[in-house]
């Protein structure tokens, strides 16, 4: 599984982010540019990237098409991966500057060779015209609620279904991921993952 993080231009800059991730699998760590603020020094933030990029972390610049900022980090920053503000995914279905807008990213994401996510799709007409259109991510609540970290492994199963048939190995994979999930849980202070809705979330202790 890899993890996205948000983060801001100010965190970027601070130099507290990189000592955060020391030790972690940073192949599968993607940072998440979410800003809307208007922002110049771009030669900052390269910089303060640099070493996360090279040891391969990846970067995404998120709600793409929601501000002037958002654009301008694809154009300034080079990200692996472009998200697309869900003002594009809502009723594109019936709406063709919408649909328009989202085809012209969609054009300039192959030409870049940056990977394209497609957020807040809700509905199956939603899910439906983006496939169409070509975009290979998604998310939104169509696809998976938001979750606390004890639901992954139903999570796991919810999604299977969908995985199996392009992925020959994924029984074991799945076997060997939730078994992992199960060993982790049994920690002491972690609480098992049973039946039901997913619990409502608790407080985070840093």
């Amino acid at each position: 599984l890899n993890l996205g993080i948000n983060v801001s231009h100010q965190l970027l800059l601070s130099g507290r982010l990189q000592p955060l991730l020391e030790g972690q699998p940073a192949r599968r760590l993607l940072i998440e540019l979410t800003e809307h603020a208007a922002f110049d020094d771009y030669a900052s933030l390269r910089e303060a990237l640099a070493p996360l990029r090279e040891r391969g972390i990846r970067l995404a610049a998120d709600d793409v098409g929601a501000g002037f900022s958002s654009l301008r980090h694809v154009v300034e920053l080079s990200p692996d991966r472009m998200k697309l503000d869900r003002m594009f995914t809502s009723g594109i279905e019936n709406d063709p500057a919408r649909r328009a807008m989202a085809e012209a990213l969609i054009v300039f994401a192959r030409r870049t060779g940056i990977g394209l996510v497609a957020e807040g799709i809700e509905t199956e007409r939603e899910l439906e015209v983006m496939r169409r259109l070509g975009v290979p991510m998604g998310q939104g609540f169509l696809i998976q609620r938001p979750a606390e970290p004890r639901s992954v492994p139903r999570v796991a199963e919810h999604i299977r279904p969908v995985v199996a048939p392009i992925t020959p190995d994924a029984d074991r994979v799945f076997a060997r991921y939730s078994a992992r999930v199960g060993r982790s849980l049994r920690r002491p202070g972690v609480r098992p993952v049973t039946g039901g809705p997913v619990p409502e979330p608790e407080r985070v202790r840093h």
